[in-house]
């Protein structure tokens, strides 16, 4: 592919997102360049990694933090980062390799404290404001401004920003 024909293909991809996740997108995109502690690689082992996310699902309240986990996805050719369930129904944030870092697991993160919030399985049906609806975005925030302060106010202000922008341009 042209890196005319990419980017003809990330304009595609983008214009076909919900308003939410659109917004989302482009904010996060901006706040990683804007606070560079977000794109700090993770400790190299997952159980470090693991102990991070206990710690932010536990400030969360999630009753299941004890048991949760970080892992590096599994399969090679996964393109995203998501969350899971583990064999025992412990909460997991697959990572995709490529984004093995702090702001990556403060977004899957939140994702698992939202369902939680929402009373949804990972994978489930997607709460009433959408995946990456304003709950999902305030619990990123929140996370964000644990690596890096001020990240978190930077993320809503840019994601309210570019939905008023969508909104105003039809």
């Amino acid at each position: 592919m042209t890196g005319i024909q990419d980017g003809q293909a990330r304009d595609q991809a983008l214009a076909a997102m919900d308003p939410d996740e659109r917004a989302l997108h482009l904010a996060q995109k901006r706040v990683r360049a804007w606070h560079p502690k977000l794109t700090m690689p993770l400790p190299g082992d997952h159980e470090r990694a693991s102990q991070t996310m206990r710690w932010w699902l536990a400030g969360a309240g999630h009753p299941d933090a004890a048991r949760a986990y970080a892992v590096r996805h599994y399969q090679r050719s996964r393109r995203s980062s998501n969350t899971g369930r583990g064999p025992d129904g412990e909460p997991m944030a697959l990572l995709h390799r490529e984004r093995w870092d702090y702001g990556t697991l403060a977004h899957e993160t939140a994702h698992l404290v939202r369902d939680h919030e929402a009373g949804r399985q990972a994978g489930g049906l997607p709460p009433p404001d959408g995946t990456h609806g304003p709950a999902f975005a305030g619990h990123y925030a929140r996370l964000l401004d644990t690596i890096s302060r001020g990240a978190g106010d930077d993320l809503l202000a840019a994601y309210s920003a570019q939905l008023a922008a969508d909104r105003e341009a039809g």
